[in-house]
């Protein structure tokens, strides 16, 4: 399941939901749904994809291209900061 949300200026979009169910880990899922969300962000000009990753999810967002930009508070456990990385959808390598 992927969903994200765009900004009003049109330019940039920010990650709502990435979600791969853990029996199909590591077998391409995440990169064929990222695929398809790039695709899309790319025919309506989004220019940058802002995502708020759990830690262990940060490693496949640098893979396809992402850039760490510094950390954000979760929006779920007090005190918690997560990676909070940039995607250029032009140039991602998913």
């Amino acid at each position: 399941v992927v969903a994200h949300s765009v900004a009003d200026d049109g330019r940039s979009a920010e990650l709502e939901l990435m979600f791969v169910e853990p029996a199909v880990m590591n077998k391409g899922t995440g990169v064929a749904l990222m695929r398809d969300a790039i695709a899309r962000l790319r025919q309506q000009g989004v220019e940058k994809l802002w995502i708020l990753s759990d830690p262990g999810a940060e490693g496949f967002y640098l893979r396809i291209g992402a850039v760490r930009s510094g950390t954000r508070p979760s929006d779920v456990v007090p005190g918690r900061r997560l990676p909070w990385l940039c995607l250029d959808p032009a140039a991602a390598g998913a």
